[in-house]
């Protein structure tokens, strides 16, 4: 038997995905989106492609299995990719928004490796030792929650 902390989880299959690392919501955790023709989507910036189910005069048609392995069809293409970013934690891509979704495998255009990764902090650092300004703006002014 599958034990669950929520319903959501029921959508995420953890032998095949342990955690999601993008910033992808999983069906119905957040919110949902239902269109004037009756389509229920995970969210409003989701393509119409990608239907969890329908709204009619009389009834909600949702097939939860159908809903759990699209999702995880989906969320399991950028895996490879997601596994050897720096930022998979921090990310905030939705995988329904690639536009290479169709293919087999997905380009995420925030993917990061680790030289990015300390270019950008280098700019970063190099940028505050110009403007201390802004450097003590953000000790000051900045509270991350």
């Amino acid at each position: 038997m599958k034990t669950c902390d929520n319903y959501t989880e029921l959508f995420l299959d953890k032998s095949v995905v342990k955690r999601p690392y993008t910033g992808t919501c999983l069906p119905f955790s957040k919110k949902m989106f239902v269109t004037i023709n009756g389509k229920i989507l995970q969210c409003e910036r989701i393509d119409q492609d990608f239907v969890l189910g329908y709204v009619r005069d009389d009834t909600v048609e949702l097939d939860y299995d159908y809903i759990a392995a699209m999702h995880n069809t989906n969320i399991t293409k950028c895996i490879k990719q997601c596994n050897v970013c720096t930022i998979n934690t921090l990310c905030p891509e939705c995988v329904y928004n690639f536009n290479d979704l169709r293919e087999v495998e997905t380009v995420c255009k925030n993917f990061c490796s680790k030289r990015e990764l300390d270019i950008k902090n280098k700019m970063n650092m190099d940028f505050l030792r110009k403007h201390p300004d802004y450097y003590e703006k953000i000790l000051t002014e900045v509270t991350v929650k």
